[in-house]
């Protein structure tokens, strides 16, 4: 992953003026000197003091010369097989929370929430990083959960960004023991800072969550002009978004709405496009709902990610059953992983209407 002969200049125009940034504000939470900033609407760092090249940001950001093989040799000592449509692992399953609190808020099985709760109830970590909400607007930010009260009311999806890497800063600083909950996006980044051992921004992370990702929205283009300027919802009467071959919207108040994945790809974040990684393949374990109803379905990659689940197994937080029960959504994880990948390289190649 060489950053050699490279001036911020150049980097910059390089990922964020080609519009390939994923806005996962790693290059903001790693300069030395805070010359970065982080704007939450454009979802995109910005310069706000003085550069002197030092070339840290470059050895954060996953959307500059990332060596995918490199990493994967780092994290799973070999790279991924012929077969591994969906990178380097060593068991994919379906998982489901055992915790009634957790199954009353949650996307799909609950299984995120519910390895935050049990590693925090456990002393694995003093908190997880993770996209906080804000029920006016629907958007999101990173924040810190500490307690159970506070994963819960994090819990479920929102389909709009959180830079969750910004806190990678405060983490460290502080020597706060976390997991890392983020899109596979995010994850890359915090496996970059690790090869490239940038300790003071992810010496502390504990574990890491990858959540699976198509794509993300607009604020301003998803929630303000279709959600609420065309379909008349606000955004703080919604009870539930998810994607199950279309975007469905439920209410407060019992209704639900839908809105076709064609309609809403003028408001998916540019950033998105670039990115070959549906299924969080650097992540310990990825998580997703993949079009299983009631169900995570869970890739576990790494031997930390396998004992996480086995300890929150066995500890009566979660439950698991074969992945052969879930067939549809083992075929959903390898074809979206490949059309992923060819959107990507669709777009680096300039054949892909953005």
């Amino acid at each position: 992953m060489s950053t050699s002969k490279t001036t911020f200049k150049e980097f910059y125009h390089a990922v964020v003026d080609s519009g390939q940034c994923c806005g996962c504000g790693s290059c903001v939470a790693v300069c030395p000197l805070s010359a970065l900033s982080y704007l939450y609407d454009e979802t995109l760092p910005v310069l706000v003091g003085k550069c002197t090249d030092c070339g840290v940001c470059f050895k954060a950001c996953p959307r500059y010369n990332f060596n995918a093989e490199e990493v994967e040799k780092m994290l799973f000592n070999r790279i991924r097989g012929e077969g591994e449509a969906f990178g380097v692992y060593q068991n994919i399953l379906a998982a489901r929370s055992r915790l009634p609190d957790v199954l009353k808020v949650c996307q799909d099985g609950g299984l995120v929430s519910s390895l935050l709760i049990w590693a925090l109830e456990n002393k694995v970590i003093d908190a997880a990083v993770v996209a906080g909400f804000n029920p006016e607007r629907w958007d999101a930010k990173p924040i810190f959960v500490r307690t159970r009260d506070e994963v819960l009311a994090s819990a479920g999806t929102r389909y709009t960004y959180s830079p969750n890497n910004l806190l990678l800063r405060e983490a460290g600083a502080n020597n706060i023991k976390v997991a890392f909950v983020g899109t596979g996006c995010e994850v890359e980044a915090v496996r970059k800072m690790q090869y490239n051992k940038l300790r003071k921004s992810v010496g502390t992370v504990v574990f890491t969550i990858g959540l699976m990702c198509h794509e993300s929205y607009t604020v301003s283009g998803l929630i303000d002009k279709k959600v609420r300027g065309e379909l008349g919802i606000e955004p703080n009467q919604i009870s539930k978004m998810n994607i199950k071959g279309k975007i469905i919207i439920e209410t407060k108040d019992g209704r639900v709405a839908e809105i076709g994945l064609r309609d809403a790809r003028q408001y998916v974040r540019k950033g998105c496009f670039y990115c070959g990684d549906f299924s969080a393949e650097f992540a310990d374990i990825s998580a997703g709902g993949a079009g299983a109803q009631g169900w995570t379905i869970s890739v576990v990659r790494t031997e930390l990610g396998k004992s996480v689940l086995e300890s929150a197994e066995k500890s009566g937080y979660v439950e698991v059953e074969p992945i052969a029960k879930h067939k549809t959504s083992y075929d959903t994880v390898v074809k979206l992983s490949s059309i992923q990948r060819n959107r990507r390289a669709k777009a680096l190649s300039g054949g892909l209407n953005i």
